[in-house]
Order: C-alpha cells, then structure tokens, then sequence
C-alpha cells in the first residue's frame, strides 16, 4: 500500500506539471502522501487477525477500505472549493502546528541518533548532536539568504553536508 502510495504520488505529480485538460496545475507541484493511514490500517488488521480472520481476508479487507477511503478523498475534493471561506489562514496555521508537534518526538530520536543508537547507549552523545545541530544550522542560514534557490534547496543541502 505504501509503495503504491508513492507510484501514485509520482503519477500525481507528473500530471500537475504536464496538465491534461482541467487535471493539473502546469507547474511544478511534487504530490506526496501521507502515512498516517498505516497505523489504522495495521490496527484493523491485527484486531481481524485476532479474531481468527483469515490473512487473505484480512489484506482484501485492507485494500477494500483502502480503494473505499481513495473514493471519498475524490469526493471530498470536489466540495472543498465551498467550503474555503471556512478554512481561514488561522485554521491551517493551527493545523500546520499540530502536525509539527506530533513529529516532535520524531526529531528529537532523530538528532539523538535514532532508535539505533538507542539500543547500544550512544543515544545523544556529543557526535550525534553536533552533527544534528550542524545540519540544523546550515538550515536556518540557507533560509536566511537572498538566493531564492538556496532558501528552495536549503534542507537538501543541508543533508547533504551532514551526510558528508
């Protein structure tokens, strides 16, 4: 499912610069997915399991909600331009927010080494969190220029460095 969310991802992405008739934006918008749905998903599914489902039953159910779920959006979609007044720049700055707080916890495992260097005890050593705030730092002044393509590239670049 989430490979096929990335295929769709690249198609979607590709038709937003190409245009085909009223599909598409003519510019380059990279479409990308969101995997938010996996921990549902897996849920349902080892609730199913417990419940002695069959495994092939379970997967048809899966991809059953799955295929249900991309219809809706579809739907949805189409009744989004009328409900814009009611999605003001304060509800999407808040809902941008609280997607950032719940990566929170992401980051932080993340500068400290990962899950990996959990598990041996170099969780947050000096090394890990050097390279994390360097990386950081490259970020905010990247962002901080005049260049517009460095302020476009800045986190690419910065991986880049830290990866180096």
């Amino acid at each position: 499912i989430v490979s096929m969310s990335l295929v769709i991802s690249g198609i979607a992405t590709f038709v937003q610069c190409r245009r085909f008739g009223p599909l598409g934006a003519g510019l380059l918008i990279v479409q990308g997915t969101s995997f938010n749905f996996v921990g549902p998903l897996i849920a349902g599914g080892s609730l199913m399991v417990k419940q002695g489902t069959p495994v092939e039953a379970v997967m048809a159910a899966i991809f059953g909600v799955v295929v249900a779920g991309s219809f809706v959006e579809m739907g949805v979609s189409r009744v989004l331009p009328f409900v814009k007044r009611m999605i003001t720049p304060l509800v999407t700055g808040i809902v941008v927010l609280m997607i950032g707080l719940t990566l929170i916890k992401v980051g932080l495992i993340s500068m400290g080494g990962g899950f990996g260097a959990m598990a041996n005890g170099s969780f947050a050593n000096g090394e890990n969190l050097l390279l994390s705030g360097l990386v950081l730092a490259i970020i905010v002044i990247l962002n901080r220029t005049r260049v517009v393509w460095l302020r476009s590239s800045a986190i690419v670049i910065a991986l880049a460095v830290g990866y180096a």
